[in-house]
């Protein structure tokens, strides 16, 4: 996981566009991020914001943590460190104003990358594909990718072959074929989808790839390479995407309807424990 940046707005907000001077400003915490955030907003183009959703800064906040939602299978998120430091920085986002507020994936959002209304987000490798698409032509060659405050992962598949298939030993070949270091490169390249094959990490065609359409200062392969070496293992659950989704429909009770922390937390909490009782 990185952080993919507008660097016109940076440059307009007088902050440093280069990949390395961008990631040396936040470099090891996310509440540095949310620092560089209050220098934005500051200078900030009109009608813009440094990031577009407090949401996706708390999502990589817990991310990017070893201690999550879980602890040897019990479900902590009330206590966990991670859970609390992500709220919390995204609660002083929403109040510096820095936040959009936009929830990600449905339409705003989407929009919201051509009308070049927030100057970061928050970007998985497969992201590079949403940046393009939604931002469009007129907009190639102004993002940039750096590295993150802290490595995490978002998202990931897995290929399973059922025992009761008609052909499993076929489908095995397959899915060892899918998964090897050769084939994972050419679906990188192509959709954005990062290996999950660390023998990929060092092939050129990861580790010296460039994102044609953010750009050839864009070291996508390198800096995605660099995070997933480094991140660290974290135990996960079989609620976490959904935990992990309530409470950031919880930060988006501040955002959009204007609730305290402290109702909106509660409500978060009225809503996952009626859910896993």
């Amino acid at each position: 996981m990185a952080v993919c940046y507008r660097q016109d707005l940076f440059e307009a907000a007088g902050l440093p566009s280069d990949p390395d001077e961008v990631a040396a400003l936040w470099e090891g915490d996310w509440a540095e991020f949310v620092q560089v955030g209050k220098t934005y907003q500051a200078k900030a183009p009109k009608g813009t914001y440094f990031m577009d959703t407090a949401a996706g800064l708390y999502n990589a906040v817990v991310s990017s943590s070893t201690q999550q939602y879980y602890e040897d299978g019990k479900l902590i998120y009330k206590d966990s460190p991670s859970v609390r430091k992500g709220w919390g920085l995204a609660v002083e986002a929403v109040r510096a104003g820095s936040s959009q507020g936009l929830k990600e994936f449905d339409p705003p959002w989407q929009r919201a990358f051509a009308k070049s209304t927030f100057a970061t987000t928050i970007c998985p490798s497969w992201q590079q594909a949403n940046i393009e698409k939604f931002s469009g032509a007129a907009n190639r060659g102004k993002w940039n990718i750096a590295q993150a405050p802290a490595a995490g992962n978002w998202g990931g598949s897995f290929l399973t072959v059922p025992s009761s298939g008609k052909h499993v030993e076929q489908a095995k070949q397959l899915v060892a074929w899918l998964t090897s270091p050769e084939q994972q490169v050419k679906v990188f390249q192509k959709v954005g989808n990062f290996p999950a094959n660390r023998a990929a990490y060092p092939l050129p065609g990861v580790v010296t790839y460039t994102n044609p359409y953010i750009g050839p200062e864009a070291r996508s392969g390198m800096i995605f390479a660099m995070a997933a070496m480094a991140i660290q293992p974290a135990e996960t659950g079989p609620r976490a995407g959904e935990l992990n989704n309530a409470i950031g429909d919880g930060i988006l009770l501040m955002e959009q309807d204007g609730k305290t922390s402290d109702e909106a937390w509660n409500a978060t909490v009225r809503q996952i424990d009626g859910n896993t009782r």
